[in-house]
């Protein structure tokens, strides 16, 4: 079986996110290691499994189809070939999300994903430590009223870094991410950006979970979890960054 680092390069290369000299790499291996290749077509067989969405309710709308036909004999007569059809088919799909380990995650979802990885941001706990400043945000985020940092921020004309920042996060406490995604977007976008630009990368990704968008958070994590120094990268190991690219399939 493929080890960590090879499953992420099999499915960024299904998905086509590696450069052309990887690609090729990768294909050259393929061509010499037929264990490689059963897990690649693995991958293949399951992302078309994750992708259907909904094996379970899948299952349930057949046989309840069933359970109306075999209320008279003849009706049960006539499906039992279809009956044993559907069995081996559903038996195959389910021995192939068992041999990757995604059947556990056949409910997977970004919104899923954030519920069980979110963890707030607390003023202070990274790179702006011990700047001081008089902002209404701030002072309101610092209290831990998000309400009323989103009633401030919206009186600014031309919000600092930080009010974006901290407006962002108020924004995704309160259930807001699409607005959080736009606050924590003006910080990454703007070149002059320094002081919440990681943290920003974090939590916009994070944003994107919750809003359902799990496409645009892979890459994101991504970046994070291959740059060793970014602060969050220890928040996002190699099975994070798995769940995310099931969600993203789910979601495509």
């Amino acid at each position: 079986m493929a080890n960590n680092e090879e499953n992420i390069k099999l499915v960024q290369y299904l998905d086509g996110e590696l450069n052309d000299r990887d690609a090729a790499d990768l294909e050259s291996q393929l061509a010499a290691d037929s264990s490689l290749r059963n897990e690649l077509e693995n991958l293949r067989l399951a992302k078309m499994a994750v992708q259907s969405y909904g094996l379970k309710k899948q299952v349930a709308s057949v046989h309840n189809q069933m359970m109306l036909k075999l209320n008279t004999e003849k009706e049960s007569i006539r499906l039992r070939p279809m009956i044993r059809t559907f069995l081996s088919v559903a038996a195959s799909v389910l021995i192939i999300l068992f041999s990757v380990g995604f059947y556990e995650y056949a409910g997977i979802s970004g919104e899923s994903i954030y519920k069980d990885s979110f963890q707030p941001y607390r003023a202070g706990q990274t790179r702006e430590a011990g700047i001081n400043t008089a902002s209404t945000v701030e002072k309101a985020f610092v209290s831990n009223q998000p309400k009323q940092v989103i009633n401030e921020f919206e009186k600014i004309t031309t919000p600092s870094e930080k009010e974006y920042f901290y407006a962002g996060q108020s924004f995704l406490n309160t259930s807001q991410p699409k607005k959080a995604i736009r606050c924590f977007n003006s910080i990454i976008s703007n070149p002059s950006s320094t002081l919440f630009k990681e943290e920003s990368e974090y939590y916009l990704a994070m944003s994107y979970l919750k809003n359902r968008q799990a496409s645009k958070a892979y890459p994101l994590f991504n970046l994070i979890y291959k740059n060793k120094d970014h602060l969050f990268n220890e928040r996002v190991s190699i099975w994070f960054l798995y769940r995310v690219k099931f969600a993203s399939w789910k979601s495509s």
